[in-house]
């Protein structure tokens, strides 16, 4: 194995981690109204999307995507850098 694979491995158990601590965070936020949910949420799918190449696809070949949040991310310098980057 080269360094390049064990560097992609270990981005993915790091981002799936995170995504999986976002989304809980996020599902407390639905049982507690004091916590906000949506935030939490949207952190874990970007980390969803940082660590795997497939899901991001999947994401952006959405219909809800290309009518809703296509163009918000081509306006935002930040989200356009994720979007548009290769995993």
């Amino acid at each position: 194995m080269n360094k390049q694979n064990i560097f992609d491995k270990i981005k993915k158990i790091v981002c799936l981690i995170f995504a999986i601590l976002f989304y809980l965070i996020g599902i407390v936020g639905l049982i507690i109204p004091i916590i906000p949910q949506v935030p939490f949420f949207i952190i874990g799918t970007v980390f969803m999307i940082v660590g795997f190449k497939s899901f991001k696809i999947k994401i952006m070949e959405s219909k809800f995507y290309k009518k809703y949040i296509e163009e918000n991310v081509n306006k935002n310098k930040f989200l356009k850098g994720i979007f548009n980057k290769e995993n």
